[in-house]
C-alpha cells in the first residue's frame, strides 16, 4: 500500500496506564489519555500556500502519539491499524521505547 499525501498508516502499541510514580491508573482514572502508534508508513506531506512541500517530522518506525479521538480510516481486517492524517499528529519519542508509560 503506498500512503498519498499528508497521510500515515500507524499501528496502535498497548499503552500502560500509570503514574510517573509506578502507580497503575483505572482506565476511568485517564482523564487525558493519549494513543500510541508505531508509524508503518507516512506520504510525501502537505503543500503550503505557495506550493511548497512540507514533509511530516516524523518517519517510519517511529514512536507517536495521538488524542484519543479523532478521526481516521480503519480497516475491517487490521483493526489495530489506521490511516490518519499527519496534523493529528502531537508527539513523537526521539529514542524507541517498547511500552510508553503514560
Amino acid at each position: 500500500m503506498r500512503i498519498l499525501g499528508n497521510n500515515c498508516l500507524l499501528e496502535a502499541l498497548p499503552a500502560q496506564e500509570r503514574t510517573a510514580g509506578g502507580i497503575v491508573l483505572l482506565p476511568e482514572n485517564v482523564t487525558d489519555k493519549k494513543q500510541f502508534w508505531r508509524v508503518l508508513a507516512v506520504g510525501l506531506g502537505r503543500r503550503n500556500k505557495k506550493g511548497v512541500l512540507i514533509a511530516p517530522d516524523f518517519a517510519v518506525g517511529q514512536t507517536v502519539i495521538t488524542p484519543l479521538h479523532f478521526s481516521h480510516f480503519t480497516f475491517d481486517d487490521r483493526p489495530n491499524q489506521k490511516i490518519v492524517d499527519c496534523d493529528h499528529i502531537e508527539a513523537r519519542f526521539e529514542d524507541e521505547v517498547a511500552t510508553p508509560d503514560i
